[in-house]
Order: structure tokens, then sequence, then C-alpha cells
């Protein structure tokens, strides 16, 4: 149980925020997945980056980054992480990361290679689709979710 706590702990200082917490704990689950938290790159810090793929995920609540303000420093910033560091940007909404971790990490997965034939990948890809298939459905295009399940069931 103590070997549990230090475990927390150490995870808790690797994040900022309870939902970049909920996404280091699945990023976790995949086996030999190599990234780093609070990763530098000149005077920015990335909350996630997978550096053997110039990758780099954020998680964006609302607190701080749904002001217009900083939403153009973000843009500015991905900018010249992109054009001059060569890195790619994910950005995710906080309270998707909150409510959906699994399905969250995935939009970022799709783009390294070496977690695509792992069970967690395949059962969080299964996953995502039929939470977007659920929605289709509840906003009203039934008939079509209906035919979508039916061909992943």
């Amino acid at each position: 149980m103590e070997q549990l706590k230090k475990i927390i702990r150490s995870r808790n200082k690797k994040t900022e925020s309870p939902m970049e917490y909920k996404i280091l704990n699945e990023l976790y689950k995949y086996d030999d997945l190599q990234f780093e938290t609070q990763y530098k790159i000149d005077q920015y810090r990335l909350d996630f980056a997978f550096p053997k793929y110039n990758i780099g995920l954020e998680i964006d609540g609302n607190d701080y980054h749904s002001s217009e303000k900083q939403q153009i420093r973000d843009q500015l910033r991905d900018e010249y992480l992109l054009k001059i560091k060569g890195w790619k940007i994910y950005r995710l909404e906080g309270w998707f990361c909150s409510r959906h971790p699994e399905i969250a990490v995935i939009k970022v997965l799709e783009h390294i290679p070496e977690v695509h034939k792992s069970k967690r990948y395949i059962h969080s890809r299964r996953q995502m689709l039929v939470y977007f298939v659920r929605e289709l459905h509840n906003r009203g295009h039934r008939e079509l979710s209906e035919k979508i399940m039916k061909d992943i069931t």
C-alpha cells in the first residue's frame, strides 16, 4: 500500500491539473510507450511530449484557455513549435479528458505506430467509435447510429 501511495505522489508531481493526471494514468496503461510530462522546448513547456515523434499534447482547461487572448497565445505557440521546431501539437479540451480519458488519448496515439497493435489501443478505438455513435443517436440520427452499431458489434 505504501508503494502505491509513492507512485500516486510521484505521478501528481508530473502533472499540473486533475485532467492531466487522468491522461497520465491512461498513457501509463500502454506498455513501452515513451513520453515525458512537462517537457520543455525553448521557452515553452508541453503537458505531454512524445519526443521520438515530435508530438506534443496540451490539455486545455476552461479556466486558463477559454479567453480569446490565451487562445491567440496558444495558436502562436503551436505555430512556432510546428514551423520552427517541427513539432505537431494536439490540444484536447479538459472537460472531455476528465469524462473520457481513454478516448481522449486516442487522438494522439493515432500518430504513434508502436501502439497500434496493442490490445489497449484496439479496445480504446472501439470505445471511441461507440461513444461517437451514441452521440449521433442522441442528436437525432437514430437510423444511421443503429446501422453503424450493427456493423461494429
